[in-house]
C-alpha cells in the first residue's frame, strides 16, 4: 500500500532489503509474506467442525468450473471463516469478491447456527433489493463447513420463496487451494486478528471500520487501485453505502489489531 500510493520513492523489494539489513525500524515479523510457514500441527486450542456424509451433488468444485465457463461468470464470491481460538466469544466470516479483491467481514457469536448465516444474506437482500443482491452474490464458492450446508436456504430468495437468488458451490474436502483468494485474505487478516487473539467485544462499528480500511489499500493486483474503487466501478457507490463501507484517505489507512478500531470513527 505504501509503495503503490507513492509515500516513499523505493520499491517494495528495496524496503524488504532495508528492513532485513536493519536500516529501518520495521522487523521481519512485520512482513507477513516474508515469514516462512512451518509445518502445521494439530492445535486443539482452535475450534474445528466435523462434517461428513453431506450430499452436494451438482454443487461440487467441478460443477462450479463448468457453471462458471458456460455462463461466462466474471465476478463471484469466495466465503470462509477465519480460524479462532476455542475460548473466543466471536468468530469472523470473510467474503472475498473476485476479481475486485474486495473483502467484507461480518462478526458472529462463536456458537452461531446456520440461521444466523442465512440472516446475514437475507439482510443483504432486504437492503440491496433482489436485483442488486443477485448481481453481486450471483455465484458463491465456499468450503464444507456445517454452517454452509443448507444450500437451498442460501439460494432461495427471502423476498419471494419461488425465486432463486444465488448459486452456491463447495470446494472438495481438504482442498483450500480451490478458494485460494479468501485463504490469502485470511492470512492478511492475521495482522488484525492475531492467531493467538481471543476474539471478543467486536462491534458492528468496529467491523465497518475494518472493512473500510482494508478496502482502501492500494493493491498491486489492481495496478494501484483500491478494492473500494474497483467495487464502486463495478456495482456503484450506493451499494457500498448499504454495506457500511466507506473510503479512507490513503494516508489515513490503518491495518492494526482489531481492538484499536474501537474508537476509529470518533
Amino acid at each position: 500500500h505504501i509503495t503503490e500510493t507513492g509515500q516513499v520513492e523505493y520499491s517494495t523489494s528495496t524496503i524488504y532489503n532495508y528492513i532485513d539489513k536493519g536500516f529501518l525500524l520495521g522487523q521481519e515479523c512485520d512482513l507477513l509474506a516474508n515469514c516462512k510457514l512451518k509445518k502445521r500441527k494439530l492445535d486443539k486450542k482452535y475450534h474445528r467442525y466435523n462434517n461428513k456424509g453431506i450430499s452436494r451433488e451438482g454443487r461440487t468444485f467441478n460443477d462450479f468450473i463448468v457453471y462458471k465457463l458456460k455462463n461466462k461468470i466474471s465476478c463471484y464470491v469466495q466465503m470462509d471463516f477465519l480460524g479462532f481460538k476455542i475460548d473466543s466469544e466471536q468468530q469472523i466470516l470473510c467474503l472475498h469478491f473476485l476479481p475486485l479483491e474486495f473483502i467484507y467481514l461480518a462478526v458472529f457469536n462463536k456458537n452461531c447456527v446456520i440461521e444466523d448465516i442465512i440472516s446475514l444474506f437475507n439482510n443483504f437482500e432486504a437492503k440491496l433489493g433482489f436485483e442488486n443482491f443477485n448481481k453481486i452474490f450471483h455465484t458463491l464458492l465456499t468450503d464444507r463447513d456445517v454452517l454452509f450446508n443448507n444450500y437451498q436456504r442460501f439460494e432461495q430468495s427471502s423476498l419471494d420463496k419461488n425465486i432463486k437468488r444465488m448459486n452456491i458451490f463447495y470446494c472438495d474436502p481438504a482442498s483450500s487451494a480451490q478458494k485460494s483468494n479468501v485463504e490469502n485474505s485470511n492470512k492478511q487478516l492475521r495482522k488484525i486478528f492475531l492467531k493467538d487473539d481471543v476474539i471478543e467485544n467486536v462491534t458492528p462499528a468496529m467491523i465497518s471500520a475494518i472493512n473500510s480500511n482494508i478496502n482502501s489499500r492500494a493493491l498491486p493486483s489492481l495496478n494501484g487501485m483500491t478494492a473500494y474503487d474497483a467495487f464502486k466501478l463495478a456495482f456503484g457507490k450506493s451499494i457500498l453505502k448499504e454495506l457500511g463501507v466507506e473510503h479512507i484517505n490513503s494516508k489515513n489507512v490503518k491495518i492494526v489489531n482489531y481492538r484499536e478500531y474501537k474508537d476509529f470513527w470518533c
